[in-house]
């Protein structure tokens, strides 16, 4: 494991020094300690899995980032023969069934008028915070799903989410102080 460890850090190293040598780099600044602790959990030297939450406002590139992490991760886990490399668990699955509400107001754009969505109550981050704690502590878990069609309809218990060396979750909220302690590495 030690020179799995060894390998993966000056693998992750050269990862973020070649991303901040951009002119258009997503990554400000970081600590550089964040280095070696993500390479002992992508190496197996911390048993457990890590969680990453990723947070920005609207339209800031939370998804994009994401999903770039996500792939890299997945490239990487082909790379140093890492099995089950990342679950991802979409914040927007959280948002509270309004779908009652929905039909009273006569349509989404009605209940709009008299609902903020944008705002750390409308979403259920207590049970996000459960879920992802389960994964971490290395247990399935069903996860939401919420239905973004206008319909505010979230299907609880929709996708078994098997754990994972990296569970990673971004949204609007995802480091509100309800939930980020859960995560291990925090990203605005």
């Amino acid at each position: 494991i030690d020179s799995k460890y060894k390998t993966i850090e000056r693998r992750l190293l050269s990862i973020f020094q070649d991303e901040m040598s951009k002119s258009e780099s997503a990554i400000v600044r970081y600590n550089p300690e964040i280095i070696s602790k993500a390479a002992m959990f992508l190496s197996g030297m911390i048993p457990r899995s890590a969680a990453l939450g990723i947070a920005g406002e609207t339209a800031s590139g939370k998804s994009t980032v994401t999903f770039d992490i996500i792939e890299t991760l997945e490239l990487f886990s082909k790379e140093f023969e890492i099995k089950n490399i990342v679950t991802r668990v979409n914040t927007d699955d959280y948002y509270y069934d309004r779908s009652q509400m929905v039909i009273e107001a006569g349509g989404f754009d009605n209940f709009v008028k008299n609902y903020d969505l944008d705002i750390p109550e409308a979403i259920e981050l207590e049970l996000m915070k459960k879920h992802i704690n389960s994964l971490v502590n290395l247990k399935r878990t069903y996860l939401p799903k919420y239905d973004m069609s206008g319909t505010a309809k979230r299907f609880d218990n929709y996708r078994l989410a098997k754990p994972a060396r990296i569970i990673i979750s971004e949204g609007l909220y995802t480091l509100n102080e309800k939930i980020a302690d859960v995560f291990d590495f925090k990203v605005y």
